[in-house]
């Protein structure tokens, strides 16, 4: 009996012995792992910070050319409008020109016309005189 009493506590402290180094094992592990896993967490968040500041600074460049885009797009429209605002201008000016020149044209006529009168009231005065002067 006291042979199984010292048999069995050796298989104790044997079986106690092996828990012990499994659970040293185990705890070593765990702590590898943990630390694995921080490594990775560190890992994962500054690839997860890289592809934010990534997509920020694609949108800011993205931003950047639709608003150099829509600036040569409002400088294009800005410079078709001035063309033809040109056009219409220079129309208007010959217009304007072409209504003077009409005018002018119809003032000269009506001159014409009274330098004509002025003549023939003269020739008739003249006539008029002559007839008075041959009859006297």
């Amino acid at each position: 009996m006291k042979a199984d009493l010292q048999n069995l506590s050796q298989c104790c402290c044997t079986f106690r012995d092996d828990a012990q180094n499994k659970m040293m094992a185990l705890k070593e592990k765990a702590e590898k792992e943990l630390a694995h896993y921080n490594m990775e967490l560190k890992e994962l968040i500054r690839v997860i910070d890289h592809d934010r500041k990534l997509r920020e600074f694609m949108g800011r460049k993205d931003q950047e050319r639709t608003e150099a885009h829509e600036e040569m797009e409002a400088m294009k429209r800005k410079k078709e409008y001035e063309k033809s605002s040109e056009r219409d201008r220079t129309v208007m000016v010959s217009d304007k020109i072409e209504h003077t020149l009409r005018l002018l044209y119809l003032q000269i006529l009506k001159f014409i016309s009274f330098i004509n009168f002025i003549i023939v009231f003269f020739l008739f005065f003249v006539f008029v005189v002559v007839v008075i002067l041959i009859v006297i």
